[in-house]
């Protein structure tokens, strides 16, 4: 056994330093990426031509599409968005988030087939993964669940959502609800409209207020504010 070991041990250094080597270069892309730093303050515009500028340097950094696709996204502009996450996944930079996201823009075009082909792509290349890009089983279900609603199908919805939304709570107060960033507008607008739709109300407001302090300037926030004074009124 030992002897199996020791012959076994030069490979799994190897493979050890590739994988530290890896994630170095994917975090350093990231990292020193201005145009997230500027997402985290809600400076979507800005970011945009902070990514396109970067784009004339590096064509082939997916992160820069994924970012560009972000910031798309959380202005309300879905063909843009659609787009630079169709490429972020070609250049397999968070691909299964990219492929989710793209599930749910294309639900809320009424492209359902679309939106159901980019879930089935998304569960597959998650099941492939081991840390790197894993989503977790809470973002699945509130993403498909969402897709489900723009469908119609409110049943197979609160199902995904029932999963979901537990978790999530449970994150929140982990957290803790002051320290929301930016990336939670989005899921915590969609939450308030599901408890909308059961008519709870108040858990409905709830979640339309942690929306808009995760990101003011986003569109999520903006449907937040104008669903709270209907709620209010």
């Amino acid at each position: 056994m030992n002897e199996i070991m020791s012959k076994a041990y030069p490979y799994f250094l190897i493979f050890l330093i590739i994988c530290i080597l890896f994630l170095l270069y994917w975090f350093r892309k990231i990292i020193f990426n201005t145009g997230f730093k500027l997402i985290k303050q809600g400076e979507y515009e800005k970011a945009i031509d902070k990514f396109q500028k970067q784009m004339e340097k590096d064509l082939k950094n997916g992160s820069n599409f994924y970012g560009l696709g972000w910031c798309y996204y959380m202005l309300g502009f879905s063909k843009p968005a659609i787009t630079n996450f169709q490429i972020s996944s070609e250049r397999r930079f968070r691909e299964v988030e990219s492929h989710l996201l793209m599930a749910i823009l294309y639900s809320e075009e009424n492209l359902f087939s679309e939106a159901l082909k980019n879930i089935e792509k998304g569960k597959k290349i998650q099941k492939k993964k081991i840390i790197m890009d894993k989503l977790t089983e809470f973002e699945i279900n509130e993403m498909i669940g969402w897709v489900y609603f723009n469908e119609d199908d409110i049943k197979t919805a609160f199902k995904y959502y029932e999963k979901a939304i537990p978790k999530w709570n449970k994150y929140l107060k982990k957290i803790g609800k002051f320290n929301l960033g930016e990336k939670f507008s989005p899921v915590n607008y969609r939450i308030g409209i599901i408890f909308m739709t059961k008519r709870e109300f108040e858990k409905a407001k709830k979640y339309f207020e942690y929306s808009i302090k995760s990101s003011p300037n986003s569109i999520f926030a903006e449907k937040s504010r104008k669903e709270l004074i209907k709620l209010n009124n």
